[in-house]
């Protein structure tokens, strides 16, 4: 546990996260739950398993359940029904099933229609993560119910904009989802057996103060990242940003890597080309010697 990787926010380790799972790489996550795990990621993600495979009990589950007046037995009455049909989400969407529930459910059930009918009018190739996470967000009431359930709901609206950016390189939904599947079942695998006490740590700035690690690596070091983006609009902002890379960087005894990442891709956008941090540039010597430098520059590129 001499090892540390800091982040300004939680969704900045999701794909860090993902490739520790895939090398078997131990890790601790200090700044709350693994991202996937999430309650507002599992959220959006059951819409997108219903829309893949109507007969998933467990996201039709969590997808009612949203829902007013829809708990538990409500919804193993609803799901009773659903279950012995050939096409559960057509079977749903029917006026007539609708009419045929108790009154105490019909409105719930009702919203959850119309969020579905919203997300089937998009044609089949636009059915992509970004686009039912945008939709949700915009069109669908998904966002008033962050703001009444979550005290972080911009940082959790943050977090599923950030999953539908990654998940824009994946060609069809189901292959995201397979892929979501694959990861989390082998993070619990992980859970369950004896792991070493030597996990590199995973944590948020915040979460990292007061702590100390022989070797720390700072990622995503891009403008828009940190300073954040959002926090630069607020008054005192930048100032309140430069303090947390001040404590980020003296959480290192030994080592400290700052990573800064050339390019971005969102489907919206397509690549960007994103600069280092502006606090990096306010550490770098006035000499342009490298001797005189007391750091190392690397720069490593990827085909693209």
């Amino acid at each position: 546990s001499e090892m540390a990787v800091l982040y300004r926010a939680h969704y900045h380790s999701m794909e860090v996260q993902m490739e520790f799972v895939r090398r078997d790489i131990p890790f601790d996550i200090r700044s709350g739950i693994r991202f996937f795990e999430q309650a507002h990621i599992k959220d959006v993600t059951a819409y997108m398993r219903v829309l893949v495979n109507p007969h998933d009990e467990l996201a039709w589950r969590r997808l009612l359940m949203m829902y007013p007046k829809i708990g538990r037995v409500t919804f193993e009455k609803l799901w009773s029904r659903l279950a012995v049909v050939d096409n559960p989400l057509e079977a749903f969407i029917a006026d007539s099933f609708i009419k045929s529930l108790p009154k105490s459910s019909q409105i719930g059930a009702g919203q959850c229609r119309e969020t579905l009918l919203m997300l089937l009018s998009l044609d089949l190739p636009d059915r992509t993560p970004e686009k039912i996470i945008d939709m949700l967000l915009n069109k669908g009431d998904y966002r008033t119910y962050l703001q009444d359930h979550y005290g972080d709901s911009s940082s959790r609206e943050e977090d599923l904009i950030q999953l539908g950016n990654f998940a824009a390189k994946f060609e069809r939904m189901d292959d995201f989802l397979n892929e979501l599947a694959l990861l989390t079942n082998m993070s619990k695998e992980e859970e369950i057996e004896d792991r070493p006490d030597d996990k590199v740590i995973l944590s948020t700035i915040h979460q990292a103060k007061g702590l100390e690690w022989s070797y720390v690596f700072l990622i995503w070091c891009a403008d828009g990242m940190i300073p954040l983006q959002r926090a630069l609009k607020e008054p005192g902002g930048e100032e309140e940003e430069r303090r947390l890379f001040y404590v980020a960087v003296t959480r290192a005894r030994d080592q400290l890597y700052l990573s800064s990442p050339v390019l971005d891709y969102t489907r919206a956008a397509g690549t960007l080309t994103l600069s280092p941090s502006r606090f990096i540039r306010e550490i770098t010597p006035l000499s342009s010697k490298d001797e005189h430098r007391p750091f190392e520059q690397w720069n490593l590129f990827d085909s693209y």
